[in-house]
């Protein structure tokens, strides 16, 4: 049997996004900004709601390019602060596994 190590450069990087909504309803057009900018960007993102908090979201961001990363969080980062009204609160964190 041969285990192979991962090469010590392969690693993935995504974007993780913890949000309380003021409002909930405002995930919808939160949605609709973030499905833009992963067309424009070429990422996947998946938003997931709490099953305990109704107005807690999770949301993954899937960079395909490395190099877009920080585009990427920063644009997150202005979209939050474009609803900010309707955003009680959230963490970008940049997630890096290895």
């Amino acid at each position: 049997m041969v285990c192979e190590m991962p090469d010590k450069n392969s690693r993935t990087q995504y974007i993780n996004v913890f949000l309380l909504c003021a409002d909930a309803s405002i995930i919808k057009a939160l949605s609709d900004a973030i499905n833009k900018l992963c067309m424009d960007n070429t990422c996947t993102y998946s938003i997931i709601q709490s099953k305990v908090v109704d107005k807690f979201f999770y949301i993954k961001v899937q960079p395909l390019a490395m190099e877009d990363l920080e585009n990427i969080r920063k644009s997150l980062s202005l979209l939050m602060n474009e609803h900010k009204d309707s955003v009680s609160w959230y963490k970008i964190e940049v997630v890096e596994i290895r």
